[in-house]
């Protein structure tokens, strides 16, 4: 089973607060932690901030692939 996973950090995509790479990163490791979904097969999808936190994350997840716009 593969997860498709849009994410828009802190000041992106609509959402509040202000982004920092490592808080972005730490935020979404977090989140899917939370939820379990570390051991999923993800496919990411993520622009700017948030493209430049999947990048972060690259080696410590079970990425499937990633579309990234302008990272």
């Amino acid at each position: 089973r593969t997860l498709l996973l849009r994410y828009n950090p802190s000041s992106h995509g609509g959402n509040l607060g202000t982004y920092h790479p490592s808080n972005a990163r730490d935020d979404l490791l977090l989140w899917l932690k939370e939820y379990k979904l570390t051991d999923k097969k993800l496919i990411g999808i993520g622009h700017s901030g948030g493209a430049s936190c999947l990048l972060m994350l690259w080696q410590e997840l079970p990425w499937d692939s990633f579309f990234l716009l302008s990272p």
